[in-house]
């Protein structure tokens, strides 16, 4: 039964996916004529901003819409969707990055590929995020799961011919997918316990078990395995703890693409699920949460400071941010975690691009290899001032300096983490909130060593060599490609616009009016609270943010930091070799173990009836040939034979007939008498 009211609100989800289909059927032409596509572009995505518009500055009502799909039982599966604020404003921040991505694209992107393909990836990507976020519904939340799953494989491996961009994309995906075991889980508990998989019905059964777990711990039990299969399908698809390997690889595909995974699409689904059903999660799970959460943040940072690959300390950056997100919603200040979201959105978006403008530059004269080895950059900031500046703005969000909008999200989750361990009081609540503000640290120092490393001092460009021979004696040496830094210049319109936009969409004024403290333009922030002890808060983030500053020479020019624990960072602690040596294995052994069980246990009972089956069928037909056939075959040979008796006695005459009539007459009378 379908429900008209708020139809309206699917622009966002069907533009995007009718758009699409367009560029897989009429790319090249697309590609041939730009100012086309640019014009098809604006007005697919106008009218999803408009609804949208209306949601954030209308009257304030959320539009809802919702048929259904499925009765199986006593469960009615209805597909529903609400345009709240806070979709409102995840769905502002993903549409203006895509649009903003697919631009910038118009001009980054080169070569004879099938750019159809890419358009297209990136718009089923658009629809796929716009239904997650626009869905009320488990099922159909998990359906726009799986569609950015598919995207972000086919857009990760665009370039297949590269030697690393197909395994990245298979890296992505088979992760995901074992992650995505968590959120099936959710689905089962869900479906079992609560007999709903509308969000509004789940939080109100939630309401009506949370008094009987005393009496039903079974029912908590089943719960907290739950908000555990929720974590572990948010840190698939938003790369944190065990899963953060996979997204340093994904930089195996073009940069804008990374722009958008990391900004407002893939990882930023998981962490909007989280704010979303944190309902779910249960005390000792949140506390869970917020531990994991916050240490794999932690050592993201360290690894991002130790990092010479650019788009890798931007990678690592990424994983580092989601992890203070989800550290807030675990310490419940999931407004927090959504204020951080966006801002982090738009100033990590600029930060790809800016990195993508740098790297085009370079590799008009440098493979891609060297293009993004900071060691190789310096001084760009005099050839390319636009990009210097608007990298300067995303990178001091980034670290959270006062008028950026980073400033303000940093200071939100911060304080929601020091605030929880007021009210806890415990020493463990303390310690998370030391291990966020070394985060804070390392976050200003990786920032502000990466824009020095670029756009600062002399440029350090090799003629090419092997990348092995590239040291930091040798860029220290004066052997500088003079050719190379003179041929450095900002790009084109198409690539300037998109960057200008971010940067601007990086400071504070687009959140709040005031530039050192959260007046919420929007009701969706008004939770986050400032107290007396946000003075204390800002103190020591100031305090970190200026030792972050201060250290960031360390590990300047060298491939490494010093020592042992130096080259541990540069490789995430192992986490790779770890995946490699043991994860994968005892994946692979357990997938065997399943299929054996399958196999011998599971597959049994159906393996039973078949052969019981075709026993029967040999039965069956045997019975048909022998009885039924020959039951059959009896009758006919009777009757012929009866016939050609019959027919002997054709000749007799009638008063021959009539007595043998009587005959048999009497011979029946006899017979009942």
């Amino acid at each position: 039964m379908l429900n008209s009211q708020g139809t309206e609100l699917l622009c966002p989800l069907l533009l995007p996916l009718g758009w699409a289909f367009v560029w897989l059927l009429f790319g090249q032409r697309l590609w041939a004529n730009k100012g086309l596509a640019l014009a098809g572009t604006a007005l697919v995505y106008l009218p999803a901003f408009i609804c949208i518009g209306i949601t954030l500055f209308g009257d304030q009502t959320p539009s809802a819409y919702s048929f259904n799909w499925l009765q199986i039982g006593s469960l009615n599966l209805s597909i529903s969707f609400l345009a709240d604020e806070v979709a409102a404003l995840m769905l502002a921040a993903a549409l203006t990055v895509s649009v903003l991505v697919q631009m910038y694209s118009m001009e980054y992107m080169r070569g004879p590929e099938n750019f159809g393909r890419y358009y297209a990836g990136i718009n089923f990507f658009t629809a796929a995020m716009s239904g997650l976020v626009l869905s009320q519904n488990l099922v159909f939340t998990f359906c726009c799961w799986e569609l950015m799953g598919f995207c972000s494989y086919a857009l990760i491996g665009f370039h297949y011919q590269k030697p690393d961009a197909a395994p990245a994309a298979l890296k992505a995906f088979m992760l995901n997918r074992i992650a995505d075991t968590g959120f099936l889980i959710l689905l089962m508990v869900c479906g079992a316990l609560l007999h709903t998989f509308n969000y509004e019905g789940i939080n109100y059964s939630l309401g009506e078990l949370t008094p009987g777990f005393n009496e039903n711990p079974s029912d908590k039990a089943l719960l907290i395995f739950a908000g555990f299969g929720l974590i572990w399908a948010a840190a698939g698809k938003s790369a944190q703890f065990p899963f953060q390997v996979w997204l340093p690889s994904a930089m195996a595909g073009p940069t804008p693409v990374s722009a958008l995974i990391h900004a407002a699409t893939m990882v930023a689904a998981g962490i909007f699920l989280l704010i979303r059903l944190n309902f779910i999660l249960l005390p000792p799970v949140a506390d869970v949460l917020a531990w994991l959460a916050s240490l794999t943040a932690l050592s993201a940072a360290m690894s991002a400071w130790a990092q010479t690959d650019l788009k890798k300390v931007l990678a690592y950056s990424t994983i580092s941010q989601l992890g203070l997100m989800a550290a807030a919603i675990g310490c419940g200040a999931p407004e927090a975690a959504l204020l951080h979201l966006l801002t982090h959105a738009f100033f990590k978006a600029g930060l790809f691009l800016c990195a993508a403008n740098v790297i085009n530059a370079l590799h008009t004269r440098l493979p891609y290899e060297q293009a993004q080895d900071m060691r190789l950059m310096g001084g760009i900031a005099k050839k390319m001032p636009i990009t210097a500046v608007c990298f300067g703005i995303c990178a001091a969000a980034l670290a959270g300096l006062p008028l950026s909008s980073g400033f303000l999200s940093k200071e939100a989750v911060v304080g929601a983490v020091y605030d929880s361990a007021l009210q806890s009081g415990q020493t463990s609540a303390y310690l998370l909130f030391t291990v966020v503000l070394l985060t804070s640290a390392f976050t200003a120092a990786y920032s502000l060593r990466a824009f020095r490393m670029i756009f600062i001092g002399n440029f350090r460009g090799i003629k090419v060599l092997p990348a092995e021979l590239i040291t930091s004696e040798g860029a220290a040496s004066g052997n500088i490609n003079i050719s190379l830094f003179q041929s450095l210049k900002d790009p084109g319109l198409l690539m300037r616009i998109p960057v200008l936009v971010l940067a601007f969409c990086s400071l504070y004024a687009i959140f709040s009016v005031n530039p050192i403290h959260l007046s919420p333009l929007f009701s969706a922030f008004g939770k986050i609270k400032f107290g007396s002890y946000q003075l204390i808060v800002f103190t020591l983030s100031m305090i970190v943010i200026g030792f972050g500053t201060a250290c960031r020479n360390l590990s300047y020019l060298s491939s490494t930091a010093s020592g042992v624990f130096g080259k541990l960072m540069q490789s995430h602690f192992g986490w790779d070799d770890i995946w490699r040596k043991w994860f994968s294995p005892a994946v692979i052994h357990l997938s065997r173990f399943f299929a054996f069980a399958a196999d011998s246990r599971v597959n049994a009972l159906p393996d039973g009836v078949s052969k019981v089956t075709v026993v029967l069928a040999h039965f069956s037909s045997a019975l048909d040939r022998f009885i039924v056939d020959g039951m059959v075959k009896a009758s006919g040979f009777t009757a012929g034979a009866f016939g050609r008796f019959a027919g002997t006695y054709q000749g007799f005459s009638a008063r021959e007939f009539i007595s043998a009539a009587a005959a048999g007459l009497l011979l029946l009378l006899w017979f009942i008498l």
